[in-house]
């Protein structure tokens, strides 16, 4: 699984996994109590822990199948902001 290095790394391979509907390699790339906020357009909140965001990716990847859905309007992710802790 590829490793990111910098914040940048991290928003181009979680975006090339999940354009390639790899969620498993988007995942790699998480931290196991890592917590995901869910864009707008989903609702509001968030998930914590691999599995729950393993549901949430295979969702987010589920509508933007659809014709529906605002996520085909789109064709990259966007990540705002990025924050890291160390040492907690």
């Amino acid at each position: 699984m590829p490793k990111a290095n910098t914040p940048e790394d991290a928003g181009r391979l979680v975006g090339e996994a999940m354009t390639s509907a790899d969620v498993e390699a988007a995942l790699s790339l998480y931290e196991p109590d890592a917590t995901f906020a869910l864009p707008t357009i989903f609702g509001e909140g968030s998930v914590t822990g691999l599995d729950a965001l393993r549901e949430a990716f295979g969702g987010l990847l589920a509508s933007a199948r659809s014709s529906r859905s605002p996520l085909r309007r789109h064709s990259s992710l966007a990540i705002r902001r990025w924050s890291s802790v160390i040492g907690r």
